[in-house]
């Protein structure tokens, strides 16, 4: 990719702990993460993971698509695939999900159906990330009942020996012990919603 870019601030999605994210002003359907701290642990401990899966030859239908770097206004921005549903509104997180559950439960069977299908697709794929906050997984919906799980931050792990990356049976225990986790996270936080019914049918088959 050639030429500076210019990121403006109606182009903004949003704003982290180390970088902000805007639309890409040439495709809709990509965003540009510019650091504003550097170096950015976050995002360089995630393209050695991609690296390192991309060695591998893993594919993954979880992880956004990465599509290099470009020279910003603002500095070098990393070009990632921008996650949006069908009818071109943001997708939501499981977080949202889970909030609308609390005061909608006609949303729930919705909500499970899409944290089994994260679950199932979570140790197909034996992804990596560095924590389990529900704000990182996206719902990308294809149409009104098809959708699938994505996974737009937290990716990769901080250790300095990242025996997760190349051992499948230690990425493995890693995200069993992850996935109990995020369940015991969302049912503190959403008592209602995420019941002792409900977390023990995630846990099946893990």
């Amino acid at each position: 990719m050639s030429g500076r870019i210019i990121l403006t601030e109606d182009l903004l999605l949003g704003q982290g702990d180390h970088k902000k994210t805007y639309i890409d002003p040439r495709d809709a359907g990509r965003c540009i993460k510019v650091p504003f701290v550097t170096p950015d642990i976050d995002l360089r401990r995630e393209l050695h993971y991609r690296r390192t899966r991309e060695k591998r030859n893993l594919a993954s239908c979880l992880l956004t698509e990465y599509y290099g770097t470009v020279d910003t206004n603002l500095g070098t921005g990393y070009v990632f695939e921008r996650i949006t549903d069908f009818d071109g509104k943001v997708s939501l997180t499981i977080g949202d999900l889970f909030n609308m559950a609390v005061s909608d439960s006609d949303t729930i069977p919705y909500l499970e159906k899409a944290m089994i299908r994260f679950r199932d697709m979570l140790f197909q794929e034996l992804i990596v990330t560095s924590n389990v906050e529900a704000a990182n997984f996206v719902v990308q919906r294809f149409s009104e009942t098809d959708f699938t799980i994505r996974i737009i931050d937290n990716i990769g792990t901080p250790v300095k020996i990242p025996l997760a990356y190349y051992f499948d049976v230690v990425a493995r225990k890693r995200l069993k012990k992850y996935w109990k986790r995020f369940l015991d996270e969302l049912q503190e936080d959403y008592p209602s919603v995420m019941t002792e019914a409900m977390k023990r049918r995630l846990l099946q088959g893990v």
